[in-house]
């Protein structure tokens, strides 16, 4: 059956017109092609779940193909296919208006339709420029943005970004801990967003720590300056200065539903019994002849504690690592571990906490045990 037949059925169909003759040439029609199917569910069919895509595509094809009729003078010529009875002219005439405004409602709903379809495409397309560079666990990347700004990965984070950098904004989302070099663009400046802070540059070098499962966002400034913006406290800002520090507690946490636990224990946001500020500003530690701070040694392959926490410390062991870790001595937590640990295996460094913690451990299938 060609389109301009169907259409010519489907008409006659949507004004109630149609004879059983014409009824049966109908379904089989429909039967034997899908996009007929479409076109004619999204008119009659309201007991057919279809999503709004389908509802667009049907709707717009019956359209197409409607004014093209109507262009061809179809309607009119296919008169004679209705039999002739005493009512007739009384049923066309009630029958054109029926038909006309179906059309119209049509009209509008295709109208309506198309202008959420415009606006849902323009967000796909967003959302289709959407760049994601993700590191897992045990592993770490360096990444070159559209302005040749570097960005060094640490392990189990994600950055996301759109196009090319091509707007007026360069915008960049953090889930987890990278280090940033920024290129200068007094034009356009540079933003990191992230779930408790934004972070507003020109041109500078710094690292930001925010994973979901811990207590605070770190953001440790070397050179240049920076703005933050806090997001629990009403917009407050912050300018850091070189081998400044901001730690902000993270309030309402959600542990992350990718994190790969393996024991049930562990899902939930890491606490310890000491209070932790809404905001504190602190300097940059350095080593001894070593002019990288301890909060950016990850980048040169060091793994570094400076008097953290035991949680802390088992937090980066297990994305350094790639293992579990669970602590079985709920005192043990806020014991302080000061180290700094380059390529050594896990064992190696959790003997040496051990013997420094003064606490006993076992590995077994990638998790470690404390007690």
């Amino acid at each position: 059956m060609d389109e301009k037949r169907l259409l010519y059925l489907v008409s006659r169909n949507l004004t109630g017109e149609i004879n059983p003759s014409e009824k049966a040439e109908l379904e089989d029609a429909l039967n034997a092609n899908k996009e007929y199917q479409h076109i004619y569910q999204s008119l009659f069919a309201d007991k057919v779940k279809q999503d709004d895509d389908a509802l667009l595509e049907a709707q717009q094809a019956y359209a197409t193909h409607f004014v093209k009729m109507q262009l061809n003078g179809e309607f009119e010529s296919k008169k004679t296919d209705v039999p002739e009875i005493v009512e007739e002219p009384v049923r066309r005439r009630l029958g054109a208006k029926i038909f006309w405004a179906a059309a119209a409602s049509l009209i509008i709903a295709i109208a309506s339709i198309g202008v959420i379809r415009k606006i849902r495409t323009k967000k796909d397309e967003a959302l289709a420029t959407k760049n994601e560079v993700t590191t897992k666990k045990g592993s770490k990347s360096r990444i070159v943005l559209p302005d040749g700004t570097l960005v060094w990965l640490n392990a189990d984070s994600k950055i996301l970004y759109a196009g090319n950098f091509d707007g007026n904004v360069r915008e960049i989302q953090l889930t987890g801990e990278a280090f940033f070099d920024v290129v200068k663009d007094e034009k356009r400046p540079f933003i990191i967003h992230t779930k408790t802070i934004d972070i507003n540059v020109l041109g500078t070098a710094f690292n930001v720590r925010s994973y979901p499962n811990e207590r605070t966002t770190e953001t440790s400034l070397i050179r240049g300056s920076i703005r933050v913006t806090l997001h629990n406290k009403e917009g407050k800002q912050i300018v850091l200065k070189p081998n400044e520090k901001l730690k902000v507690s993270n309030e309402n946490m959600v542990m992350d539903s990718s994190s790969d636990i393996k024991d049930a224990s562990k899902k939930q946001i890491r606490t310890d019994s000491m209070h932790v500020p809404e905001f504190e500003l602190d300097s940059l530690h350095f080593q001894r002849n070593d002019t990288t701070s301890i909060e950016a040694l990850w980048i040169n392959n060091k793994l570094a504690f400076e008097s953290e926490n035991l949680e802390v410390v088992i937090s980066k062991i297990e994305r350094w690592y790639n293992v579990d870790v669970v602590i079985q001595n709920e005192q043990l937590k806020t014991k302080r571990f000061t180290a700094i640990f380059e390529h050594k295996s896990l064992t190696e460094v959790m003997e040496a906490l051990r013997l420094s913690g003064r606490f006993n451990y076992t590995i077994k299938n990638d998790v470690v045990f404390i007690y």
